[in-house]
């Protein structure tokens, strides 16, 4: 929809000769794109918590089998032999 704005504004500014419309055009894209760069860093930023959240919780288990005396890395190897 922006592409679509943008691209008529562009016309009306070439067949007017009027470029007075570029003061609301120019600061309504940057908004636009400002937020969506935001939101895709938070989306991010929210997303890698939740990884090194897992993550923790991984060693957490591993140092907890450790602990009980068995072998991670057999004890992970069960769950993928197929």
């Amino acid at each position: 929809m922006i592409i679509i704005l943008n691209l008529f504004t562009f016309a009306v500014i070439v067949w007017t000769k009027d470029t007075s419309a570029l003061a609301y055009l120019i600061p309504s894209d940057l908004l636009e794109a400002g937020t969506a760069t935001a939101f895709y860093y938070n989306k991010a930023k929210k997303e890698n918590g939740i990884k090194l959240l897992r993550s923790q919780e991984t060693l957490d288990a591993i140092k907890k089998l450790q602990e009980a005396g068995v072998d991670p890395a057999q004890f992970f190897a069960m769950f993928h032999e197929q």
